[in-house]
């Protein structure tokens, strides 16, 4: 569920992504999460739905129940959304960031296999990214075999008195056929190369529909690191998600 626009899929015993769906975001809580459960309810028409796993923008509580901060999701924020989920689909639901399930998606799946450390930076209505590495460690499902840190980007990095969002994120730019893409392409790139330089990934990778607009050449000139674009576009939050399930299976 991202600021603008959502997709919805469903997984089967081969955790193989079926029935593909997508629509618009509703800004209004309780009329997204009706929305959403229809629309979720449909995807698994053909069977009951056993458990569900989603990715939202923005930053979650510890136990990954409820936002606490969404900026271009403010009426979502405090609510109960793993409760509601779980009561309205009958199913457990697990919760992460929209950032963090698209870098775990690439980690498994897309243009972070092979690597051990990597940043996955993405710039569409918002901007966000996380600091993705292989762990040994016993976490939480979900990130079994992986050490997710939620950056933040376009919230902690600025560019003079303002956010990077502010500036570079797309509800900041508005009439995409009136933006200036050498000035958003450098903006990015501040913000890129500020993570590289603080986290010193192998590589980073690019998602947001933003970066289908920016010259990848130009861009490549202007980061201090080696840059990518996400192999599984906007789909990388599924297979994340996917992979959320078949971790929380053991």
């Amino acid at each position: 569920i991202g600021g603008t626009g959502w997709r919805a899929a469903t997984a089967n015993l081969k955790f193989e992504i079926r029935n593909l769906k997508y629509g618009a975001t509703s800004s209004n809580y309780i009329e997204g999460i009706l929305m959403l459960v229809k629309d979720l309810e449909s995807s698994g028409a053909e069977s009951k739905l056993e458990k569900v796993a989603g990715c939202i923008a923005g930053k979650f509580n510890e136990d990954r129940s409820k936002l606490v901060f969404s900026p271009n999701l403010p009426d979502w924020v405090d609510k109960p959304i793993k409760t509601d989920l779980e009561r309205e689909l009958g199913c457990e639901v697990i919760l992460e960031n929209d950032a963090a399930a698209e870098a775990l998606g690439e980690a498994v799946y897309g243009a972070g296999v092979g690597y051990k450390k990597f940043i996955y930076f993405t710039a569409g209505t918002g901007i966000g990214g996380s600091l993705i590495q292989m762990t040994d460690d016993n976490l939480p499902a979900g990130r079994q075999g992986w050490q997710i840190a939620d950056l933040e980007p376009g919230w902690t990095i600025k560019i003079g008195d303002k956010f990077l969002e502010e500036v570079a994120g797309g509800k900041a730019l508005g009439d995409i056929t009136k933006v200036d893409w050498v000035t958003e392409a450098k903006n990015l790139a501040f913000g890129i190369n500020e993570l590289i330089k603080l986290h010193k990934p192998e590589i980073t990778i690019l998602g947001g529909s933003l970066f289908k607009s920016i010259d990848m050449n130009y861009l490549e000139s202007i980061v201090n690191g080696k840059i990518i674009l996400s192999k599984l576009g906007q789909e990388a939050g599924l297979y994340g998600c996917m992979e959320l399930l078949r971790q929380s299976q053991g």
